[in-house]
């Protein structure tokens, strides 16, 4: 019996994880997703951080289906703040904060 309170998507995007520990220098490090859910995602990782440790990720999501809002094939950033709850033998789950921020990559806020 599955007790998850979220569905879970079956989602492989390009994630950019950052560990927010201000005591050493910015760790950043690129992975893909196993699944996504509206409050975290599982993390495809060979040595996963310590439940606890906070992170920033970036997901990058292609957004075929918008073409007729936009006007043209774009990617989607969403940047989010989260901490590792959980981890396995294929990666480490990611709880999110409440805040996010979601640009388009050609837009300027997607550039940084």
């Amino acid at each position: 019996m599955d007790r998850r309170k979220h569905k879970r998507y079956e989602l492989d995007l390009i994630v950019n994880v950052t560990i927010e520990d201000k005591k050493r220098y910015p760790l950043r490090f690129v992975s893909r997703t196993k699944n996504v859910c509206s409050e975290g995602a599982y993390i495809v990782a060979e040595a996963p951080l310590n439940e606890g440790t906070p992170v920033q990720l970036e997901l990058f999501l292609a957004i075929d289906r918008l073409l007729s809002i936009i006007g043209e094939h774009q990617k989607v950033k969403v940047r989010v703040k989260g901490e590792v709850v959980r981890t396995g033998d294929e990666g480490m789950a990611v709880r999110f904060n409440r805040g996010y921020k979601i640009t388009t990559l050609n837009s300027k806020e997607g550039k940084d």
